[in-house]
């Protein structure tokens, strides 16, 4: 299955590829990370988000506020930069200067997972096994609290489709489909053996899902 899975991605081995460029993030782990407007980079670690460019390959500044480390970090539509982290927070941050905006509080346990809408709204999801919705074009100004979903397991992943369904996967063999309008649960996608480890929607609606069974699905008609 490994020869397989390295000849179906371009025939890549072990030690074959050579990055194009190395950050060093020092004692920081590089835990999240997500591209914004202009190649920058920003990597979510212990506390505090590093914001790199990656056209001069120089750290442009530190966001600090988080109490534990950074789990999730998504680039909006709009510019501004949403981290989620294990002191339960979902933390709003300037795409233009790294201000801290707005801090999102209600969850219970650590903030793992992260989707934004194109009018928005934030979805997190979170070990304490929920996946609250935040909206100011749909709930006012500033954010607050428009839904708290239930989740049978930690909630470990998001993606977030343009049709408007929300995919989660928790600890299980499945992928949850909700309505990302209205809060409603679809049904599970299933079929896969072991736990499920990755989501991703691509913009043709094709939901990606990889295992720990060995296999990479994908799904259409879902979307």
């Amino acid at each position: 299955k490994k020869q397989a899975w390295q000849w179906q991605w371009a025939g890549y081995t072990h030690g074959r590829a050579t990055p194009r460029m190395v950050l060093e993030t020092g004692d920081d782990a590089a835990v999240c990370i997500a591209v914004g407007p202009n190649r920058t980079l920003y990597v979510g670690g212990y506390e505090m988000i590093q914001v790199w460019s990656t056209v001069t390959n120089t750290r442009l500044q530190a966001l600090a506020g988080h109490t534990n480390g950074v789990r999730a970090v998504v680039v909006g539509k709009d510019g501004m930069v949403y981290t989620g982290s294990g002191d339960t927070t979902v933390r709003i941050w300037s795409g233009e200067d790294g201000s801290h905006l707005e801090t999102l509080t209600g969850h219970t346990d650590a903030v793992q997972a992260l989707a934004v809408g194109a009018d928005g709204t934030v979805y997190s999801g979170s070990a304490d096994k929920t996946i609250r919705v935040w909206g100011r074009v749909r709930c006012g100004s500033p954010y607050r609290l428009c839904r708290v979903e239930g989740h049978a397991r930690e909630v470990l992943a998001l993606a977030l489709s343009t049709a408007g369904k929300l995919y989660s996967r928790s600890c299980g063999k499945t992928v949850g489909v909700w309505s990302a309008n209205d809060g409603s649960y679809y049904g599970p996608l299933e079929g896969h053996t072991d736990a499920v480890n990755a989501v991703a929607v691509g913009a043709d609606g094709v939901v990606y899902s990889g295992s720990h069974d060995g296999t990479l699905r994908m799904w259409s008609g879902v979307d």
